[in-house]
């Protein structure tokens, strides 16, 4: 048996079709037994790293956070290894690319924002919880676009879909940023999410299979070493 894997980058901006038949003429083959689709190398993580950068510059100018040399010289290393992780997901970047990684940005900038203010207001964790996922809740009617895809997925997998992404990454998540900012303050607390690709790394590699190249594995130690350096006091 022979079987191709596609990123699913690949969909929908591009042609599955195409791509496969270039990839079978890379090959030699006329067809493949089996095809699948695969997540892309983690890229440069560019909302972790602008809400890192971020959190830290408002943290400083808004509510006038000290800020270590440690902390300085910590976040431009966990960059440094951010880039280093991102820098082979460079060549699959499709004509989208850049429009990704704005909105991205956009994402990165608001979760800074939303820590600064967090802090500058005292919000607690629970209140802010509570209070994004009602705000939530006002996207709900966008669903009905995709009723027949949800339909089509079966009960499980909107089960799971509605676990994770309602919980692990929407309530439990705020609620667990929000704590993190009143015990810390918002220029440690924001560095937390350059955690994301090195989290992602080692769960692909146990889960499915998906192991680290050589410049993952570099960048990985080169973020941990520079998270460690933000901690110290």
């Amino acid at each position: 048996m022979v079987a191709n894997k596609l990123w699913w980058e690949f969909w929908p901006e591009q042609d599955a079709g195409a791509e496969l038949d270039a990839s079978l003429q890379r090959m030699g083959f006329d067809y493949v037994d089996l095809i699948y689709a695969g997540e892309p190398p983690p890229n440069m993580s560019v909302a972790d790293l602008v809400a890192a950068v971020g959190g830290l510059i408002l943290a400083r100018i808004v509510l006038k956070e000290a800020l270590p040399w440690r902390r300085v010289a910590g976040a431009l290393t966990i960059v440094l290894g951010l880039c280093v992780i991102g820098v082979e997901a460079l060549s699959t970047m499709g004509a989208q690319g850049i429009t990704g990684d704005l909105l991205f940005v956009a994402a990165g900038t608001s979760f800074a924002i939303f820590g600064m203010l967090l802090r500058r207001f005292r919000i607690a964790p629970m209140r802010a919880a509570a209070v994004t996922s009602i705000l939530s809740l006002v996207g709900l009617p966008l669903l009905l676009f995709c009723f027949d895809n949800m339909v089509a997925a079966g009960f499980w997998e909107n089960f799971m879909q509605a676990v994770v992404q309602g919980f692990f990454a929407g309530a439990g998540g705020i609620y667990l940023f929000t704590r993190a900012v009143e015990l810390l303050g918002v220029s440690r607390a924001a560095l937390y999410p350059s955690l994301v690709p090195v989290f992602t790394l080692v769960v692909g590699a146990v889960t499915v299979g998906e192991l680290p190249s050589v410049w993952q594995l570099v960048g990985l130690a080169i973020v941990i070493a520079g998270f460690r350096l933000t901690q110290r006091n």
